[in-house]
């Protein structure tokens, strides 16, 4: 959240193509997301996840940019199919993962 509010506040898709931003933070997202499952210690993965959300603060305001670009009428259902894309594409992962709420994974 705070480094999507640093990119929104700096203009950064204003200063660089928003379309270089968003192809840069997909594909940091990507690579820090793998680098999780490869993470040796609970902290590494932390600090993966966490490098995960800051790439993904590339991502957000660059694609709200492109998609209300794209619609320059009733931009409310594209915009919402952003968002919503995005919100499933960060929370899947959590959804394919075994539970671990309960020891034992119960």
């Amino acid at each position: 959240m705070a480094g999507t509010l640093v990119a929104a506040l700096l203009n950064l898709s204003d200063l660089v193509n928003a379309r270089w931003v968003f192809g840069i933070g997909c594909f940091g997202a990507a690579a820090a997301n793998a680098l999780v499952t490869a993470a040796p210690s609970p902290v590494e993965a932390v600090a993966w996840r966490f490098a995960t959300a800051r790439a993904l603060a590339l991502v957000y305001p660059p694609g709200m940019k492109i998609v209300a670009g794209w619609f320059t009428t009733r931009r409310g259902a594209p915009l919402g199919i952003l968002v919503g894309s995005l919100t499933l594409g960060k929370a899947v992962p959590y959804l394919l993962a075994p539970s671990r709420a309960v020891p034992g994974g119960r």
